[in-house]
């Protein structure tokens, strides 16, 4: 089924039927990087974190194939909250 859709959509695409597909989020990653190994050490305090999910059960984990879908369910908005709370 997926593919006959894919298909159908190329083909539109070629004949001017269907709108280019745009990324708003599309971005270069650039792995965090330090001047000098001072500058390292002095960063080292702020990456610290307890793991949250140390007591719980069960863990809920969501997984996106698209960047799009990981800024959706990522951003934060009105009446929106990042974490949620499983009993």
């Amino acid at each position: 089924m997926y593919r006959q859709l894919s298909a159908q959509l190329a083909q539109a695409r070629r004949e001017g039927r269907f709108p280019d597909l745009i990324d708003t989020v599309r971005e270069v990653h650039v792995p965090p990087a330090s001047p000098d190994a001072d500058a390292f050490v002095a960063e080292m305090p702020g990456w610290f974190r307890l793991d949250r999910t140390t007591g719980q059960k069960q863990a809920l984990y969501v997984a996106a194939e698209k960047d799009t879908h990981r800024q959706q369910l990522t951003q934060a908005g009105p009446g929106r909250r990042q974490r949620h709370e499983i009993r």
